[in-house]
C-alpha cells in the first residue's frame, strides 16, 4: 500500500490502517530507532510511541506524500527522550568473530559513532532506509 492509501485509512480511522503502516514501515523504524538508541527494549517502546503519535497526530499532515519522512521525523522525537547515556554499549553485538570482515564492521561502528549525532543520523537514513 503506498503512502497516500495508509494516510487516506488512518486519517478515516479504518481498523485495519495502523496495522498496514506498521507492516510498511515498523522494521525500517525499529531499526533506526535502534541505531540511535542502542537499545532492543528502548527501539520497541519508541517504535510503539511513533505509531501512538502518527495515529493521533495523522490529520495534521499535510502531505501525504511525505508520510515515511514524517514518521522518521516522530521516531526521532521520540527515540529523543530516552537517548542512552555516553559510553552505553549497543544491546547486540555489532559484528561476530564468525563474520569474514568483523575487523572492517568494528572500523566502521567506530568510524560511524566518532561523527556527530546529526551526521551520523543521516548516514543512517541515507544508507539504509533510502531518503
Amino acid at each position: 500500500m503506498n503512502d497516500r492509501l495508509l494516510v487516506e485509512a488512518m486519517q478515516s480511522r479504518d481498523p485495519g490502517a495502523l496495522g498496514a503502516v506498521y507492516e510498511a514501515y515498523a522494521d525500517r523504524l525499529y531499526a533506526f530507532c535502534w541505531f540511535l538508541l542502542h537499545s532492543r527494549d528502548a527501539a520497541h517502546v519508541s517504535l510503539r510511541d511513533t505509531l501512538i503519535v502518527a495515529e493521533a497526530h495523522i490529520d495534521k499532515l499535510r502531505e501525504p506524500d511525505r508520510f515515511g519522512p514524517w514518521l522518521y521525523a516522530i521516531a526521532r522525537i521520540e527515540c529523543g527522550r530516552r537517548l542512552p547515556v555516553a559510553g552505553h554499549q549497543p544491546d547486540i553485538p555489532i559484528a561476530s568473530h564468525d563474520q569474514d570482515d568483523v575487523d572492517q564492521r568494528i572500523m566502521a561502528w567506530g568510524a560511524v559513532m566518532g561523527l556527530p549525532q546529526l551526521s551520523r543520523e543521516f548516514l543512517e537514513l541515507r544508507v539504509r532506509h533510502q531518503f
